[in-house]
């Protein structure tokens, strides 16, 4: 066995549509079909693929899956993905590694879940 990608991630929140906000409106991400389930669920979807699935919890206890620090996606459009985390007033942090062609961006969303964007350095530089 080897695994070939990341299919998708799970965050539990108290407000799934605040939570939703975030990843549609700073990432572009789209609501798309899901299954019915006997539980509040909300699936985002990035270049066409069920990436994020958004579970509604009346409480969320921090030792519920573990601790995961982040969640990464390769990223493009640096500019306005800087220009909405600003306008939003969206934590978050910047570094540089061109030894390893990676200019990241760690973006926390609402829910407390961080996010890292990955970007190709020369886009950086270029805007």
């Amino acid at each position: 066995m080897s695994l070939t990608a990341l299919d998708h991630y799970t965050v539990k929140t108290t407000d799934i549509e605040k939570t939703a906000q975030f990843y549609e409106e700073i990432l572009d991400m789209e609501r798309g079909p899901m299954p019915a389930l006997d539980f509040p669920i909300l699936w985002l979807y990035a270049g066409g693929k069920p990436v994020l699935h958004i579970v509604g919890r009346d409480k969320v206890e921090a030792t519920d899956g573990g601790l995961i620090d982040h969640v990464a996606f390769r990223a493009t459009g640096y500019a306005g993905i800087k220009a909405k985390l600003t306008e939003r007033q969206v934590e978050h942090q910047e570094q540089c590694l061109p030894e390893i062609g990676l200019h990241q961006i760690f973006a926390k969303c609402d829910d407390g879940t961080w996010v890292e964007l990955i970007f190709d350095p020369a886009e950086v530089t270029a805007d």
